[in-house]
């Protein structure tokens, strides 16, 4: 028998993913309803998650949960009778309550002490109850609201007589006992308390027949026997205050896992195949008719080896909604605040990614957006004077290209005016004024991705500290990202960020140089090119190479490693890889470009993770080690040093450049 309090951990840890889920939808549905306030399918949607969280918590004991839970579900219980009108008033309080919910829930994970102070918004909502705040309706919206088709579940003033229990909480009753039954199989009969019954008046803790279908749903893997009404006994105790134990989960289809057990045993079926070939060639049979089978093995595994590491990979994918679907909660807020109207249209919410790179872009993201409220999207007055529409537009994208997945954040906009960037610039000291008027619009606009850039006139509680769009570069970057921008004036601005899908496995270009391999990001490859001496020209004693009608700096990678540079094959011949992040663009100098793979990544320990350069290691076929190049720290690196000198031989072949390095 397990022991009690690891059980009422693991019960509780359930509840928290649950609510948390639930509050998520609840953020969403109540900015589509605000749009839509008759909608009666949406607001009872809201009011079954209320019930949910409401009911749960107080079978669990979390008074706190339950109290502000039931208030708020009266609150949507008198929208479902048409008694009450929803207002931009009414909604911020209802969302100020769902802001509570996250609060306690944090409080309750992390087992502190739940000193959340709920008189206020409780105040708030039993005046929209008693029609002190927002409005009563007239009784025009009592059909829209389709009472009929859904009874309200009654209030603490109306109690149901229990010889009236309609057929939903004869159900939600029957589950309740279900689920007690189920703890008490868990933890022992005499582990868990028997909760009071709820005192007239009072709206049962864990019934709704809304609520049955979906706690049906998650228990009807491994159903309890249905037991009779528990004899009254002493409250349950307030399981908030043990230490659950925390563990990161993640949640992955029924369909992925029979995939996993198929490859799995077909496997298993190659290995038996690959031992028994061994056995006879261990025997001395080298038969033709044996090497053909070896051939036609060995293709199997590899064919399932990379079939199960797609699969092994995918279930680590979480769909990008996971924060996607945060975001129009909080465009409405901060448009509130700033008294703008804006609209936010978001596509490819089902881009799959992996579970951390979806982690490390929400703050990024959430800075992005941010910028394109308060700097991008003009107050509606002016907008309207400038012949747009009042309502601004801010269009969130994902989708995918190739091994990687593009986000795009757009807006319709004021756009950026390239000449208050340059004067920006040169008055926070990022850039001389003489290098402004020759800088291209490209590196004009990667401007504000200067620490300490800002072209706010005054700080505010959004913006205006210069801190945060160099942050943005560094989190894409740590991933192996790169972000573009793009605007025009009077039109709006574009941001897009190409992003690998996961971070375990990556397309690299392997490349040797100094006798040693480097695996280098196929993200960050921008092009190859074959290098001879006499292609490489010098500024101020500094190798570059004209690229594409720009020049380029070069950087000899086992120069930057300190490695013993390979002599000449007689031809002089080497290549230049040409990376870049952002505006920034190297040449590195290899002695061989051996082709593109697709590799592990794998930690290098701590003994070397302090060395610059380097992100990781991966094992090749030959069962060397493969050191994985940091491009944005090898682009730090050459820009710390100056560059590279001139190759040896370039000498009187090389050419004095009079323009700048861009």
């Amino acid at each position: 028998m397990s022991d009690p309090v690891d059980s009422q951990s693991e019960i509780l840890q359930d509840f928290l993913i649950e609510a948390e889920e639930l509050i998520e939808k609840i953020d969403e549905d109540l900015i589509h309803l605000e749009s839509a306030p008759g909608d009666a399918d949406l607001i009872n949607e809201v009011f079954r998650s209320f019930h949910t969280i409401k009911g749960t918590s107080s079978f669990l004991g979390l008074t706190t949960i339950t109290t502000l839970a039931h208030r708020t579900e009266e609150v949507l219980n008198g929208m479902r009778r048409g008694d009450l009108i929803l207002t931009a008033e009414i909604m911020d309080v209802i969302l100020e309550s769902v802001d509570l919910h996250k609060l306690i829930l944090e409080k309750v994970r992390n087992s502190e002490e739940s000193d959340v102070d709920l008189d206020p918004v409780l105040q708030k909502l039993e005046q929209i109850e008693q029609g002190e705040m927002g409005g009563a309706d007239d009784g025009t919206q009592a059909e829209e609201a389709g009472t009929e088709e859904e009874s309200p579940v009654p209030s603490d003033s109306e109690p149901e007589a229990p010889d009236e229990m309609s057929a939903a909480q004869s159900a939600a009753q029957e589950e309740l006992d279900r689920l007690f039954a189920e703890a008490c199989q868990e933890v022992g009969a005499d582990a868990i308390p028997v909760p009071e019954p709820p005192a007239p008046g009072v709206p049962e803790a864990a019934g709704s027949g809304e609520e049955a279908p979906a706690r049906e749903e998650q228990k009807k893997e491994s159903p309890a026997p249905p037991v009779g009404p528990a004899e009254p006994g002493p409250p349950a105790p307030k399981v908030s205050q043990t230490t659950p134990e925390t563990s990161q989960t993640i949640r992955v289809g029924v369909d992925r896992l029979e995939f996993l057990f198929d490859m799995v045993g077909e496997l298993v079926l190659s290995r038996n195949r690959l031992a028994r070939i061994f056995q006879r060639m261990e025997q001395g049979e080298q038969s033709k008719r044996t090497l053909e089978e070896l051939s036609t093995v060995t293709g199997t595994i590899d064919l399932l080896t990379n079939d199960l590491q797609l699969a092994v990979m995918k279930t680590r994918l979480v769909s990008i909604g996971r924060i996607f679907n945060k975001f129009p909660r909080m465009i409405r807020d901060l448009a509130r605040e700033l008294k703008k109207s804006i609209d936010l249209h978001i596509t490819g919410a089902d881009t799959e990614l992996d579970r951390s790179v979806v982690e490390m872009i929400g703050d990024p993201l959430v800075h992005l957006l941010r910028n394109s409220v308060d700097h991008g999207i003009e107050d509606p007055e002016t907008r309207e004077s400038c012949g747009k529409p009042r309502e601004g537009r801010i269009d969130l994208s994902a989708y995918y290209e190739g091994d990687y997945v593009i986000i795009e954040i757009e807006d319709d906009g004021r756009g950026m005016n390239l000449a208050n960037l340059k004067d920006a610039a040169v008055a926070r000291g990022v850039i001389k004024a003489e290098e402004a008027e020759s800088l291209p619009k490209r590196e004009v606009l990667n401007l504000i991705f200067a620490p300490g850039f800002s072209t706010a006139e005054s700080v505010s509680k959004v913006s205006g500290r210069g801190v945060g769009m160099d942050v943005v570069r560094s989190h894409i970057q740590n991933i192996n990202g790169l972000i573009v921008l793009d605007s025009e004036e009077g039109r709006g601005t574009r941001v897009m960020m190409k992003i690998p899908n996961t971070l375990a496995i990556a397309q690299v270009l392997l490349v040797r140089t100094g006798g040693e391999i480097f695996a280098v990001p196929l993200i960050s490859v921008i092009e190859v090119l074959a290098l001879f001496p006499s292609e490489v020209e010098s500024i101020e004693g500094k190798a570059v190479l004209r690229f594409r009608d720009a020049i380029v700096s070069l950087v000899w990678m086992d120069e930057l490693f300190s490695l013993e540079r390979d002599e000449d094959d007689g031809g002089g011949r080497r290549y230049v890889v040409v990376v870049g992040l952002a505006d920034k663009r190297v040449g590195l100098v290899v002695d061989e470009v051996l082709g593109k793979e697709e590799v592990v990544i794998k930690s290098i320990g701590s003994y070397a993770a302090e060395t610059e350069g380097i992100s990781g290691a991966t094992v090749m076929g030959d069962g060397r080690v493969c050191l994985i190049a940091d491009i944005s720290s090898m682009i730090h690196m050459a820009m710390s040093r100056g560059g590279s000198t001139l190759v040896p031989g370039a000498g009187e072949d090389s050419r004095e450049l009079s323009s700048g390095i861009h």
